[in-house]
């Protein structure tokens, strides 16, 4: 299912936002601007022509406009049961770059799992001691029913939206 969700964030300013619950959790936004400028992209709103100045994955402008949203953003290319997709695979390449590249930021594999500093930390420490296996033993053990739970409260939210 899709759903959208249109809000005037000024006279000038329209944003749409696109959730989807097809396959996997997917928000995406679409901005509109209020312009007599030339665009193959543009809408009318109230008989007024706006143009497309930004769409895809603008989750930083979702979230000031709709905060209730956080946990579609958070769940973004998540299954609908909530596992992150390819999550051994890109969680052990997030680890590896962050163990690896001093510019590479642990904030990566926080976001990627939706976990804390504490816990990316220790994902790392059993990467390095155990490897890819028993780091995915403990992702699916750990992490399923979380990820289930917050799968099924995203589905019930989505609902009455």
């Amino acid at each position: 299912m899709k759903k959208v969700i249109k809000k005037v964030i000024s006279p000038k300013k329209t944003i749409e936002v696109s959730i989807s619950t097809k396959k996997y959790f997917s928000i995406t936004a679409d901005v509109w601007e209020r312009s007599k400028e030339s665009s193959t992209d543009y809408k009318y709103f109230n008989n007024q022509k706006y143009i497309l100045t930004q769409a895809g994955c603008c989750h930083d402008i979702i979230l000031k406009y709709f905060p209730n949203l956080k946990i579609f953003v958070d769940l973004h290319l998540s299954n609908l049961q909530g596992v992150p997709m390819y999550l051994t695979e890109n969680g052990v390449f997030f680890i590896n770059q962050f163990l690896k590249r001093k510019d590479y930021n642990i904030n990566t594999i926080q976001k990627h799992f939706r976990i804390s500093r504490t816990e990316a930390k220790k994902l790392c420490r059993i990467y390095i001691k155990s490897g890819k296996y028993a780091l995915h033993t403990y992702i699916l053990n750990t992490y399923l029913p979380i990820y289930e739970k917050e799968a099924k409260t995203a589905l019930k939210q989505f609902k009455n939206l």
